[in-house]
């Protein structure tokens, strides 16, 4: 147990971010405008909840 790769995240302990649904910014209208996610400072990703961000199975 814990050597083996998350298979949720495929060992990069990286997932989509939820709160800006992986786009990098929240607000705006229809994609346009809107502001960086404060979650994930912009880059819509998050650390994988599953493996919690280690990549390896727990």
């Amino acid at each position: 147990m814990g050597d083996k790769t998350c298979l949720f995240c495929n060992g990069t302990g990286k997932d989509r971010c939820t709160a800006c649904e992986g786009k990098g910014k929240v607000g705006g209208f229809i994609g346009i405008g809107g502001k960086p996610c404060p979650v994930c400072e912009g880059s819509g990703e998050a650390s994988c909840d599953r493996c919690a961000g280690t990549g390896k199975e727990n």
